[in-house]
């Protein structure tokens, strides 16, 4: 396994969004609206009066997400991560004007 996702202590419980795609091939876009959509848990970490810190996934809950999947894609899944991608072109959009 990668540095990223053990130490010598075992795997990692919990890893950035680039983490994420490199264990699970799950993009930015989907990890966030898993997270928005209460099927997956994170935490953020932040210095007191900082509004920007680092955001960790917690690794169970996405292996529990994954295992709950059957082996097709299901409709609903497929508009899910459509309207993800959506949102993160409107986003990246926004950020440009």
């Amino acid at each position: 396994m990668s540095d990223r996702t053990t130490n010598q202590i075992g795997p990692a419980e919990f890893v950035d969004a680039h983490s994420l795609r490199f264990m699970f091939g799950i993009g930015r876009s989907l990890v966030y609206q898993l997270l928005s959509e209460g099927a997956i848990r994170s935490i953020s970490l932040r210095r007191k009066g900082n509004t920007r810190g680092k955001r960790l996934f917690d690794v169970a809950t996405i292996r529990e997400f994954l295992s709950k999947q059957d082996g097709d894609v299901a409709p609903a899944f497929s508009e899910r991560m459509r309207n993800a991608q959506k949102q993160s072109a409107m986003r990246t959009q926004e950020k440009k004007t």
